[in-house]
């Protein structure tokens, strides 16, 4: 579904803390799904892939944002349902791995400040 689980958190959690280095310029999140139709009971909630694609974007658009303290128009976000498998849909394996949110980030690395020593003035 769309929902950020434990292991998503925990990956989410350490790219938050590699870009903490970072000045972020841009960053566009991109939400795909396997090929199945989304279940009936499930239907309510997403009507179908490119719903629960773009929810899954969403969702980690707001985390990303609400962690880095990023305005909200440095946050770029879209589903694009099953339309970029990135494995074979035919198998449980190549399906598991449709189903991901992907991250591309514009940055520039933040300068570090030197200090000056007081007694030298350097």
């Amino acid at each position: 579904m769309a929902t950020l689980e434990e292991t998503d958190l925990a990956v989410l959690e350490q790219l938050v803390e590699q870009l903490k280095t970072q000045k972020l310029i841009k960053i566009d999140v991109i939400g795909h799904t396997d090929n199945l139709p989304i279940v009936e009971r499930s239907r309510h909630i997403f009507a179908d892939n490119m719903a629960l694609s773009q929810a899954r974007a969403r969702n980690v658009a707001a985390y990303l944002q609400k962690q880095l303290g990023i305005p909200p128009e440095a946050i770029s976000l879209r589903g694009l349902g099953d339309s970029r498998p990135a494995a074979d849909n035919t198998t449980d394996a190549g399906r598991a791995l449709n189903r991901r949110v992907e991250v591309f980030m514009v940055v520039e690395p933040i300068e570090s400040i030197a200090l000056l020593d007081p007694a030298t003035n350097k």
